[in-house]
C-alpha cells in the first residue's frame, strides 16, 4: 500500500505543474459550434422578421394559434443550435445552420400561408354582411347623385395619422367614409368594414390621382395613407 502511495503521489504532482486536464474536463460535454456571432446575427433578424411579421394579424383573434405556432417554432429551431453537440457530425456545423435557416423559412411561410387564408375568409364575410345589411331602396333625385344610408357625410371629420394596408380601426373606417364621399362612390362601391384592405389601398389610389399628389398607381407612395394624403384629406 505504501508503495502505491509513493507512486500515486509523484504522477499527481506532475498533473498539477504541468496544467494536465483533469477527468471532469475531459469528459465535460463539448460547447454548441453552431452559436457563433454569424448564426447569433442571423437569429436576430429572424426574430425582427417575425414580429414584423405577426404585427398586421395582432388583433386578429383567430390568427392568435397560428402566432403561437410560429413564435414556438421559432424557438425550437434556435434551440436545437444551442444544443452541446451541434456540429459536431459528419457535415460539421455549416449543415447545422442550413437546416436552421430551412427549418425558419418552412414556418414563415406556413405562418404567412395561414393568416392569408383568415383574412381572405374575414374580408369575404364582412362583405356579404355589407352587402345584406346596408343596400337599401335608394331615393332616386333627378342629375343628382343617389343618396343611400350609407352615404355618410364625413368631409369634415379629421383623419388620424398610422392608416395603411393590414390595419383595422375605427380610423379606417373613418378613411373609408370619406373616400366614399369625396370619390362619389355608388352603394356597390362603398365598403365600410374597418379593414384597411385591397379595395381601400385602391380607393386611395384614385383620390391621390384625382388630387394629383401622384401620377398613376405605379408612382411611389401610390396606396399609403401619407403626409401629403393625409393633408389632402383632412382639408376636405
Amino acid at each position: 500500500m505504501r508503495k502505491q502511495t509513493l507512486i500515486i503521489l509523484p504522477i499527481a504532482f506532475f498533473a498539477l505543474a504541468f496544467g494536465l486536464p483533469s477527468y471532469a474536463a475531459t469528459t465535460a460535454p463539448p460547447t454548441s459550434k453552431c452559436v457563433t456571432a454569424s448564426t447569433k446575427a442571423t437569429y436576430v433578424n429572424m426574430m425582427a422578421r417575425m414580429q414584423k411579421d405577426i404585427l398586421p394579424y395582432k388583433e386578429l383573434p383567430a390568427a392568435s394559434a397560428a402566432i403561437k405556432t410560429y413564435q414556438d417554432n421559432m424557438d425550437v429551431a434556435w434551440e436545437a443550435m444551442q444544443q452541446p453537440y451541434c456540429g459536431y457530425g459528419k457535415y460539421g456545423s455549416a449543415s447545422a445552420v442550413h437546416s436552421y435557416k430551412k427549418n425558419v423559412e418552412r414556418t414563415r411561410n406556413t405562418f404567412l400561408a395561414q393568416v392569408k387564408k383568415l383574412v381572405a375568409v374575414k374580408i369575404t364575410t364582412t362583405s356579404k354582411i355589407a352587402t345584406t345589411t346596408e343596400v337599401k331602396p335608394a331615393v332616386v333625385i333627378p342629375e343628382k347623385k343617389i343618396v343611400t344610408p350609407t352615404a355618410i357625410k364625413t368631409t369634415a371629420v379629421r383623419l388620424p395619422s398610422g392608416l395603411a394596408r393590414g390595419v383595422k380601426s375605427s380610423g379606417v373606417t373613418l378613411l373609408q367614409q370619406k373616400l366614399a364621399d369625396v370619390l362619389n362612390l355608388s352603394a356597390a362601391e362603398t365598403l365600410v368594414t374597418g379593414y384597411f384592405g385591397p379595395h381601400t389601398e385602391t380607393l386611395v389610389i384614385r383620390f391621390q390621382i384625382k388630387n394629383k399628389i401622384i401620377t398613376d398607381k405605379n408612382s411611389p407612395g401610390a396606396g399609403l395613407v401619407g403626409p401629403k394624403t393625409l393633408a389632402a384629406l383632412n382639408a376636405l
